[in-house]
């Protein structure tokens, strides 16, 4: 069986193997950078500066359409589709207070035959 302590050396174990991957990539980089001659790496800064915030702004003018196209849909309570973009509309999602209802079901158990535990899941975050 394996332990808490086997599975921090495993979490260990995977942080070191996504560092050296990193660290991989980076040295790609430099390595592919290098190949690159002064003058035309000076011409690919010059063409990121002209192209420097066009990204941002259509980001932004995407987030105020979105935003003025969320309630109309809503209001719908239907999905729109347009030529190559559709916005889904999707009831809210319905959540109970579990604590609460887990003391109901002391006094009520009958209730407990309409519930349904999923199964776990695992997710991997930083630190």
């Amino acid at each position: 069986m394996t332990s808490v302590v086997d599975v921090k050396n495993m979490l260990d174990q995977i942080s070191d193997l996504q560092s050296h991957r990193d660290g991989i990539a980076i040295e790609k980089k430099m390595l592919i950078d290098n190949l690159i001659p002064a003058e035309v790496r000076a011409q690919i800064s010059e063409v990121e500066a002209e192209f420097e915030g066009k990204s941002e702004a259509i980001g932004a003018e995407i987030e105020r359409l979105q935003d003025l196209v969320k309630p109309v849909v809503i209001e719908f309570g239907t999905t729109i589709k347009g030529a190559y973009l559709m916005a889904v509309c999707s009831s809210g999602r319905t959540s109970w207070d579990t604590k609460s209802l887990d003391g109901y079901a002391v006094a009520h158990p009958e209730i407990l035959t309409l519930r349904h535990q999923g199964s776990p899941s695992v997710s991997f975050r930083k630190v």
